[in-house]
């Protein structure tokens, strides 16, 4: 799956009065030591740089930004942790989550990961970044959630499809 970049330019809008800025981002798939120096370029696997600005229909968000996404997986994890410390799972070892990406399945996989030191594997359907849009939050939620197991040592595996 793609990381996100962690060094944001921010950018601010002029002649809005009311716009929030702009933040410019990259992502690239493989490891996280793959430079996403490139931001014009289909070279690969490397997406483009995005310009993330919200956009709504009414009171629903349409578009997701891969740092808030990550922000709200990581304090999840922090709150499991604080929440289940020294806590140990008789006799469950390997978690199936079905809709893993968000809500309760995204929950269940951290407090089981986290909170329980479970390996968890996770079937979910998210869209990936495009040239012109972003991903889901799902998508980005499950980026931030590999990227913290791989930093934690923690097994974590899933599956993007369709049944």
């Amino acid at each position: 799956m793609p990381h996100i970049a962690l060094t944001p330019k921010f950018k601010p809008e002029l002649g809005r009065a009311r716009a929030a800025p702009s933040v410019y981002f990259s992502l690239c798939c493989g490891c996280p030591r793959q430079p996403a120096s490139r931001p014009n370029s289909w070279q690969g696997s490397l997406v483009p740089e995005q310009v993330v600005r919200q956009r709504s229909r009414g009171f629903i968000c349409v578009n997701a930004h891969p740092m808030g996404c990550a922000q709200v997986v990581e304090s999840q994890i922090a709150s499991t942790r604080l929440a289940l410390e020294g806590t140990q799972a008789a006799d469950l070892r390997n978690v199936l989550v079905i809709g893993a990406s968000t809500g309760y399945g995204l929950a269940t996989r951290i407090a089981a990961g986290w909170g329980l030191g479970c390996r968890t594997l996770g079937v979910f359907l998210e869209k990936p970044p495009s040239r012109r849009r972003t991903a889901s939050a799902g998508y980005y939620n499950s980026v931030a959630l590999h990227a913290a197991a791989s930093r934690d040592g923690i097994w974590a595996r899933s599956v993007n499809g369709d049944a």
